[in-house]
Formats: C-alpha cells, sequence, structure tokens
C-alpha cells in the first residue's frame, strides 16, 4: 500500500509519500539486529542506533506513532486469510 502523510501535526512543513511491504521470508531472521541512521531526517547529527526484533501482531496491535501503522489492519486480514502466523 502507500500514504501521503502531511506532517503538520507534528509541527512538520512536510509531506511523507509512504511505501508499505509484506514480504515473506523463508529463510532464518535474526531476533535482533542493529541498523545505523547515517542522516536522521531531524537534522541530528549521525549515525543514530536503532535496536529492532521482531514482536507478534496479535492479540495486542500496538500503536504506532505518526501513523506508521497505516495498513496493519490489511496485513492482519491478509495474514489471517492464508494460514500465516500474526
Amino acid at each position: 500500500g502507500e500514504q501521503w502523510r502531511d506532517r503538520r501535526d507534528l509541527g512538520l512543513e512536510q509531506i511523507d509519500h509512504r511505501c508499505f511491504y509484506h514480504l515473506r521470508c523463508t529463510g532464518d531472521v535474526p531476533e535482533r539486529w542493529r541498523h545505523h541512521e547515517m542522516t536522521p531526517s531531524d537534522g541530528s547529527p549521525g549515525p543514530v542506533p536503532f535496536d529492532l526484533y521482531w514482536v507478534s501482531l496479535l492479540p495486542d496491535v500496538q500503536t504506532l506513532v505518526a501513523e506508521h501503522g497505516f495498513m496493519l489492519g490489511k496485513l492482519i486480514e491478509t495474514l489471517s486469510g492464508d494460514g500465516d502466523a500474526v
């Protein structure tokens, strides 16, 4: 899916064009990993480390800031229909 997100509600004069993808991984995936944002969008000096990890979507779907969870409902609907774990 995609979304055009006006970010004036966050005090930013910008509109984000966001694209969302559903990918299936058939290989081994790490439980946790670290990503470094080299040029942070807030203008702060990089790199900024992010520790990432997997979470279950159900039963408690988390609310994500700034509508980052825009497509979660559709993803859960899709996964529930094809027998995948959510």
